[in-house]
């Protein structure tokens, strides 16, 4: 079948898959097995019926690949049921060469998302800067502010639904300006290895 038309259906259900579990993600840190497995089946029967049988197995490698290199990447540590299902169904989705970029491309969003939420009020990041900085002009009032807030207020989770999809859109919108993932690829681990 057509290449470019698969191209276009995964790009698209993709970015409809991670918007919505950024959505809920952000609103109630729950991405919602009614989003989750649908997104698998439909990345299955998607590259099936473009691919055929070759498409079904990359479909399941990706779906294999996804979650893998995340757990990998985070030893495990940090995500919920929720991100591993979505990553299971953007691998099933894209394939396992674009999974891989978008897990690598997640765990760096993912990154600065951990380092975001320690700088929010009551955050440990946050109250080492407010401590540092007490002495230099206007910072008096940051420290007030940040001595004010409660620690209870400040969620202990990440909303890591927010880093597969901006991880996932910036690979789809890379490969559609390259049309290629093996150079993305080799670029990541290009700047990996430095």
């Amino acid at each position: 079948m057509d290449q470019p038309t698969l191209a276009l259906c995964a790009s698209a259900l993709t970015a409809a898959a991670v918007g919505i579990a950024m959505i809920t993600d952000l609103r109630w840190r729950r991405i919602p097995n009614v989003l989750t497995f649908p997104a698998m089946a439909v990345g299955l029967l998607l590259r099936t019926y473009f691919q055929g049988w070759e498409g079904l197995a990359l479909s399941l490698c990706g779906l294999i690949a996804g979650p893998g290199l995340l757990l990998l990447l985070h030893t495990g540590r940090g995500l919920g049921m929720g991100d591993i299902k979505l990553a299971a169904a953007v691998g099933a989705i894209l394939g396992p060469p674009l999974t891989l970029v978008a897990m690598l491309l997640t765990a760096l969003v993912g990154g600065v998302l951990a380092i975001a939420s320690q700088l929010r009020p009551g955050g440990v990041l946050a109250e080492v800067l407010s401590m540092a900085m007490i002495g230099l002009p206007g910072m008096h009032r940051f420290a007030k502010a940040h001595a004010a807030v409660p620690q209870s207020t400040v969620p202990a989770t990440i909303p890591y639904g927010v880093g597969i999809a901006i991880g996932s859109l910036l690979t789809i919108v890379v490969y559609w300006c390259t049309e290629s993932a093996s150079w993305f690829l080799w670029h990541v681990t290009r700047v990996a290895s430095l």
